[in-house]
């Protein structure tokens, strides 16, 4: 029985009080890409078990809005990052990638962006695109007036079924198109016209996920796809950056070894799973929480089996505990199935009892988590907690789900914005668009987090796409990332790209601080380099 159907068949069973407390899962499951839903190991149906759906009905949007032509084009942006080897100092935070790639990110300063990113509106496409040659078609959804570009629309068809609410805003192809029509209304892509394929991607269903991949890429030909976390594993979202060579800007980028057998197609505005690792390491290291002075005695891991490259790699977490000087731990891998991971918690909490743990570092997803911390608070245990961006920990989504005595006071460094989205320049861009265009702006980044996400992705690929002039390649699309300097996000503090093989950002981080008279993370601030 495969992961979706027993996460059905424990819906129908669970009694009604845990029912109720589980409900929230949807809210998390919705804004974390549904790790345990589609774990990073599963490689998903293969092409064949799909090109007949997709023959029959190519132009279907899978329920979303259909593909929408818009007047006009702009915009700029950027994105990336590879980790860095464990053997470097990782307490420092100057010694992480955003100091390999030319120094400790820019102060951060008023407007939407800095660095040699930034392209201003038709000016910007104008230089890129000057002269007077005739534009011609130069690659695939590449015409001598248009470029089509896929967007995708969150989700979660299977929690919808089973009766589960979610908390995203519902006006996503609005969004698009008002995103789409201000780009083009600010001269396109270096004179041409941004045309948006849109599609309603499910994020509990690697079947639909690469139906839509093969829609976008081979029935719709896009040139470029943007995704807010849609394609939650690993084979999924190869379908578009490997097999079809496709650049793909999304939230959910996955592992440092993904990237690098992608590139230079898969983007994001934030870090791989494995330079999250690293930022938790070194974090918890410049805290103090492995200093014996202020109560460490000993580890516990709680890792699941979904993502295993950023666990068990040279690059991965247990690399990084070496070179912070943590030799020996207890660990306990829950299995990457959603029933599996409540029923392991238990055991999980009883060995780290049982082997003298002080702190308990989660790698687990927040499904795992939350049933860990549950069944800590049964057995009357409250260790020290060590989370990070990874496997989201940090999202105020996941918090509603943590049990608040066991939570409350957990303190993390993040690459994303937390508190009132409202006072962030990038942001207040991003809410203008869509004012303009009579729809509400970015009021909470738990609510309107897919739509600040897309925001910032599809500057990101304007900026890149300007760079390129008016000979616009996919393969050139994905070079000019790396070019783009320092760029701020509407959700990310800061991408900084300037390394050949760096297409991922999150460069800094902000101290935060779960609360439970708020059941959010506060922002302790300022911003720093971030680690990996």
């Amino acid at each position: 029985m495969g992961p979706f159907l027993q996460f059905r068949v424990w819906l129908r069973d669970t009694p009604g009080i845990e029912l109720r407390a589980w409900t929230a899962l949807g809210v998390v499951l919705c804004l974390l890409g549904i790790w345990a839903f589609a774990p990073e190991h599963d490689h998903g149906p293969s092409a064949d078990r799909v090109e007949g759906a997709v023959a029959a009905g190519a132009s279907r949007d899978g329920g979303g809005a259909s593909p929408a032509a818009a007047t006009g084009a702009g915009g700029t942006m950027n994105a990336t990052a590879s980790a860095s080897s464990p053997a470097s100092t990782i307490a420092n935070p100057g010694t992480g990638a955003a100091g390999q790639a030319g120094g400790a990110p820019a102060a951060r300063a008023g407007g939407t962006s800095g660095g040699p990113a930034a392209s201003g509106g038709a000016t910007g496409a104008t230089a890129a695109g000057g002269g007077s040659s005739p534009l011609t078609a130069t690659d695939r959804g590449v015409t001598a007036n248009s470029i089509k570009v896929g967007f995708t629309i969150y989700s979660l068809a299977g929690l919808d079924q089973a009766g589960l609410a979610v908390g995203l805003r519902g006006d996503m192809s609005q969004a698009i198109d008002a995103f789409v029509d201000d780009a083009n209304k600010n001269g396109g892509v270096n004179g041409r016209e941004i045309v948006a394929v849109k599609r309603k991607v499910d994020a509990t269903n690697v079947t639909d996920q690469r139906q839509k991949c093969l829609e976008f890429t081979e029935a719709e030909g896009v040139f470029s796809v943007m995704d807010y976390g849609t394609y939650t594993v690993a084979a999924t979202r190869g379908c578009i950056t490997v097999e079809h060579k496709t650049p793909l800007f999304t939230w959910k980028v996955g592992t440092a070894e993904e990237i690098r057998r992608a590139a230079p197609y898969q983007i994001s505005m934030s870090k791989d799973d494995n330079r999250r690792t690293k930022d938790m390491v070194a974090a918890a290291q410049a805290a103090g929480s492995f200093d014996a002075a202020k109560g460490f005695t000993k580890l516990g891991l709680l890792t699941d089996s979904c993502v295993p490259e950023a666990i068990d790699a040279a690059d991965g977490l247990k690399a990084y505990l070496r070179a912070a000087g943590i030799t020996s731990w207890s660990e306990y891998r829950l299995d990457c199935d959603v029933s599996a991971q409540q029923r392991g918690a238990s055991q999980a909490v009883l060995q780290h009892r049982r082997d003298g743990v002080s702190h308990v570092m989660v790698a687990a997803s927040p499904i795992g988590a939350a049933a860990y911390f549950n069944a800590a608070q049964s057995q009357g245990w409250k260790p020290a907690y060590i989370v990070s961006d990874f496997q989201n920990h940090t999202l105020d989504t996941a918090g509603q789900l943590y049990n608040e005595d066991q939570f409350d006071g957990v303190r993390a460094e993040s690459q994303w914005y937390h508190g009132d989205p409202t006072k962030v320049p990038e942001v207040q861009a991003c809410s203008k668009i869509l004012t303009d265009h009579g729809l509400p702006p970015i009021t909470s980044f738990r609510t309107d987090v897919e739509v600040a996400t897309v925001c910032e992705n599809f500057k990101l690929f304007l900026a890149a796409a300007r760079r390129v002039g008016p000979n616009l390649t996919r393969a050139a699309l994905g070079g000019a990332i790396p070019a783009s300097g320092d760029v701020r996000g509407s959700y990310t503090e800061l991408a900084h790209f300037g390394d050949a093989d760096k297409f991922t950002g999150g460069d800094t981080l902000e101290p935060v601080e779960w609360r439970r008279s708020c059941k959010c993370w506060v922002e302790l601030g300022p911003y720093h380099p971030a680690y990996g």
